[in-house]
C-alpha cells in the first residue's frame, strides 16, 4: 500500500502541480536527497483503483540545476521505494515495447515505478516440472 510523505508535498498557491492531501496520495513531492548535499527528489504520485504509480527526478537545488541531467540510480530507486512502500510491497518499472506511446514520459530523464492495487505480482519464475 503506497504512503505518501506529507511533509514533502509540494504546496504553492496557483502553481499548476500544486495539492494538498485533500487528492488522496496523487501530487507532487518535493523530497531532499538522503546522501548528496545541494540535490533533491521530484516525485510525482497518481494513485488509482487499479495502480499506485511514482515518478521519480533528481534535480539539483540552484536556479541554473533545476531540470534534470540524469536518470535516478538504482539506490536511489530503492530508497524512493522505501519512502513510498512497504518493504513487503513489490514494485515494478516497466519497459515497454519499442513505439509504445502510451507509456511516454513528457520529460527526460523520468523514472517510472508501479504497484497494481487489485492483482498479487508473480515475483519469480514457478518452477517447471522438468526443474523438479
Amino acid at each position: 500500500m503506497i504512503k505518501v510523505p506529507e511533509k514533502y508535498r509540494f504546496f504553492k498557491k496557483e502553481h499548476p502541480l500544486s495539492t494538498t492531501n485533500k487528492v488522496g496520495n496523487n501530487g507532487t513531492f518535493v523530497i531532499p536527497h538522503y546522501r548528496i548535499t545541494g540535490y533533491r527528489f521530484i516525485v510525482f504520485v497518481t494513485e488509482t483503483a487499479d495502480w499506485e504509480h511514482v515518478v521519480v527526478q533528481v534535480v539539483g537545488k540552484k536556479k541554473k540545476n533545476s531540470r534534470p541531467t540524469r536518470y535516478p540510480t538504482h539506490e536511489e530507486m530503492e530508497w524512493i521505494k522505501r519512502l513510498f512502500w512497504l518493504g513487503t510491497d513489490t514494485v515494478l518499472q516497466y519497459f515497454p515495447a519499442e513505439g509504445d506511446v502510451t507509456y511516454q514520459s513528457i520529460r527526460e530523464y523520468m523514472i517510472h515505478l508501479w504497484r497494481p492495487v487489485k492483482e498479487e505480482l508473480i515475483t519469480k519464475p514457478e518452477k517447471s516440472k522438468k526443474n523438479e
